[in-house]
Parts: structure tokens; sequence; C-alpha cells
């Protein structure tokens, strides 16, 4: 129960870090009503990773701005 709270209470200090819409934003996906929204993007996300080491489809060739 102790980790429940510490959770939250680092994502409560974090929301009051973020501009205002983003912190809405995490607010609402936190929310127990949005659950039928974060599954299907966990799956997409979990697909987008299996997928993202291939030639074709990877995420190898996007830039990222390190040197």
């Amino acid at each position: 129960m102790d980790s429940a709270l510490d959770l939250n209470q680092e994502m409560e200090q974090l929301e009051k870090r973020l501009p205002s819409l983003i912190a809405r934003l995490v607010q609402w996906l936190r929310d127990p009503a949005a659950r039928w929204f974060r599954a299907p993007i966990a799956v997409v996300f979990i697909l987008g990773g299996l997928v993202g080491f291939l030639p074709i489809l990877g995420f190898w060739m996007i830039p990222s701005g390190w040197r």
C-alpha cells in the first residue's frame, strides 16, 4: 500500500513541474476511466517496439541529434 501512495505522490510532484496542458493530459490518463484509452495505446507501443529493430520499419533511421 505504501508503494501506491509513494507513486501517487511522485506523480503529483511531476504534474506540478509540467506545463499545464501536459499536466492535464497526465491527470486524465491516470484516471481509471481512461483505461480504455491506455490499453490500446500500450499494445501499439509494444508492437512498435517489437518491429522497431527491423531495417525497413526500424527507428535507427530517425535522426536523434546525438553526435
